[in-house]
């Protein structure tokens, strides 16, 4: 479990993210845009994978997290997460009988394609303005954005609620 953990940990992501964003201020950028993988595991619970589903549950956290605190940048943050996809890995890792079942259950009859994958990155990419802090789950070829509930106040709004806060706890 800790070396799936490692491998997919969410510090990469956050090491990523964090250089991305400081590229676009850098760059003067007054927009931009971040997508992070997640998986449908997240959602899912399936055994024997902890640490992965733990990894992308901190990706998807680390998501929102970002989409409030960058917001008052232009910067938009929003997640993928897809369900079984045809990739190399894939194919060396499923047994053929596991994947026919995947293809039983599929709306479609087939597994995700990887580019059917990029299409959903290039859609939240583009100049959406009101997509952020979004998980898209990409299951079953069939797009489903789910809202997270986060607070898309600015800067000045979100400081005044917590002043109100702050003062009914003292």
């Amino acid at each position: 479990m800790t070396l799936l953990l490692d491998k997919n940990s969410t510090q990469g992501t956050f090491l990523v993210c964090q250089a991305a964003v400081r590229a676009i201020l850098e760059a003067g950028l007054t927009e931009g845009a971040i997508v992070n993988i997640s998986s449908q595991a997240v959602q899912r619970l399936h055994r024997g994978l902890c640490g992965y589903i733990t990894a992308k549950g901190g990706i998807e956290a680390l998501t929102r997290s970002m989409a409030l605190e960058l917001a008052e940048h232009g910067i938009r943050c929003n997640c993928v997460a897809p369900g079984f996809t045809d990739t190399p890995k894939a194919a060396e890792t499923l047994s053929e009988e596991f994947r026919r079942s995947l293809v039983k259950l599929s709306r479609l009859g087939r597994i995700a394609r990887p580019e059917e994958i990029a299409n959903v990155v290039a859609f939240l990419c583009s100049p959406r303005k009101f997509l952020r802090g979004r998980n898209s789950n990409e299951c079953r070829l069939t797009y489903r954005p789910r809202e997270f509930g986060i607070d898309h106040a600015r800067k000045s709004n979100v400081k005044h609620m917590n002043r109100k806060k702050l003062r009914k706890t003292s």
